[in-house]
């Protein structure tokens, strides 16, 4: 093959040049959010492969227009307050923000390049049917997902829209909120009314102290917990 080979495969471009190779096919695909590995940079091009009389030549030319586009782009990414990400068909990481990575705790480097399956174990076949529903509709949200991070499990609050290049799907781009604490939040407000609810149908003590004793349970989160009854003196009710 050729030293331009871990581009064409980072890129996705390999088949187009084995179809060269093989078939003589010429290809011409744009690469607009290709990152310069000599600094990071991202930088917009096109790759124009040919073979005439056996001879494979490969072009490539710097896309100025989109180049700048993308440089506007690259600067809302960057700054927005919401994490974002992009999946590829196969639901990988191709691109995330530097707000989602300290959203999920993780490096851009640990989540680039891997699948849903990093936050969301056991779940991928779920996650690829909701990639090609959002590529089919267009987009879907807002919707939540508890994910699994190295900062614990979260809630995202989620809005996601198809990605194209010219007319076909390449992908979709999420936008994430974490929405962790407000929802631990609701669920505490709705555990103290439930609690306030019994208190007022409950005349029996053990009955009160067994339905505060569950409540707390619930709001804690705990698996175990002991509940001790005492009398006007002070003794263990029976």
């Amino acid at each position: 093959r050729t030293s331009f080979y871990p581009t064409l495969e980072s890129q996705g471009l390999l088949p187009f040049y084995d179809r060269l190779q093989q078939e003589g096919v010429p290809f011409e695909v744009t690469l607009p959010y290709y990152r310069r590995h000599s600094d990071g940079a991202f930088m917009a091009f096109s790759v124009r492969g040919y073979k005439p009389e056996g001879y494979t030549l490969l072009f490539t030319t710097i896309e100025k227009a989109l180049a700048a586009q993308q440089a506007r782009y690259q600067q809302l990414f960057e700054h927005a307050n919401d994490g974002i990400f992009i999946l590829d068909r196969q639901a990988r990481f191709v691109e995330v923000n530097q707000q989602f990575a300290e959203m999920t705790g993780l490096s851009r480097e640990e989540i680039l390049g891997k699948t849903t399956e990093l936050f969301l174990p056991g779940s991928f076949v779920q996650s690829l049917a909701r990639l090609e529903q959002i590529i089919r509709e267009g987009k879907l949200g807002p919707y939540e997902l508890e994910v699994t991070t190295p900062l614990g499990i979260k809630v995202f609050s989620l809005n996601a829209f198809a990605l194209y290049e010219g007319e076909s799907p390449v992908g979709v781009m999420n936008i994430a909120r974490d929405v962790t604490a407000e929802r631990r939040q609701k669920r505490e407000q709705e555990g103290l009314y439930a609690l306030a609810h019994d208190f007022v149908r409950l005349t029996d003590t053990r009955a009160v102290g067994q339905s505060l004793f569950t409540r707390t349970q619930e709001l804690l989160a705990a698996e175990h917990g002991w509940l001790l009854l005492l009398n006007e003196a002070g003794t263990a009710l029976s």
